[in-house]
């Protein structure tokens, strides 16, 4: 299973559990699935990706790397933007997904050498986000939580590593952010030991300064 697969999965069963949650007693569940609705809908005023030859303040290098990422093209949404490297490619509007690979995994579903993947949702959150986090993140592997700042807003970081097809393993990084009701969700994935890992934290880094919540 892919983790553009994995991300549908969570979904529908999130849209299950929200339900019992309903009547029961487990309210630190999601209430429903991630709603990406307004999020990279398509319309003829408001959503562009364009390249615009910038280097924003998102540009970094990594301690211990010598790998800088340049983010030449940039995203606008309904509700968020962001800068991305130009060889990246958005795969999916609902909900919003891009890669380094154009969607093309190979058999199996793995991650390929050298590929990295970020996908965005929303949801409306009921309960508190660690029961959240800890629901979600129940099969995550050398689980590493932190804090960090997206646009101005304080979010919890987990970062760990998944099995999403047999034998290969990816490195993730799964971001929360609560504003107001609103739960985003920003995913980051690469292959665990991956040659390319210094270059894929350089650009998810610059995605993360560069990313503004609209409006």
């Amino acid at each position: 299973m892919n983790k553009k697969q994995l991300v549908i999965t969570v979904i529908i069963a999130v849209v299950f559990i929200a339900i019992v949650v309903g009547v029961g007693e487990f309210t630190g569940r999601v209430a429903k699935a991630p709603e990406v609705s307004n999020i990279a809908v398509s319309t003829s005023t408001g959503e562009q990706a364009t390249s615009t030859a910038i280097t924003p303040t998102g540009t970094t290098t990594p301690s211990g790397s010598s790998a800088t990422v340049t983010l030449q093209s940039h995203y606008v949404g309904s509700s968020f933007s962001l800068d991305y490297p130009n060889a990246w490619t958005i795969t999916s509007m609902v909900p919003f997904s891009m890669d380094s690979f154009g969607g093309k995994y190979p058999v199996g579903g793995a991650l390929p050498a050298g590929g990295v993947e970020v996908d965005i949702a929303t949801t409306t959150a009921i309960g508190d986000l660690d029961s959240i986090m800890t629901t979600e993140l129940s099969n995550a592997l050398s689980l590493v939580t932190s804090t960090i700042t997206v646009d101005a807003v304080a979010c919890n970081k987990a970062s760990f590593q998944a099995n999403y097809a047999a034998g290969s393993y990816s490195q993730d990084t799964a971001i929360y952010c609560l504003r107001g009701n609103e739960l985003w969700k920003i995913y980051f994935s690469y292959p665990v030991n991956d040659s390319m890992a210094n270059a894929h934290i350089s650009a998810f880094a610059g995605i993360l300064n560069s990313m503004k919540f609209l409006p």
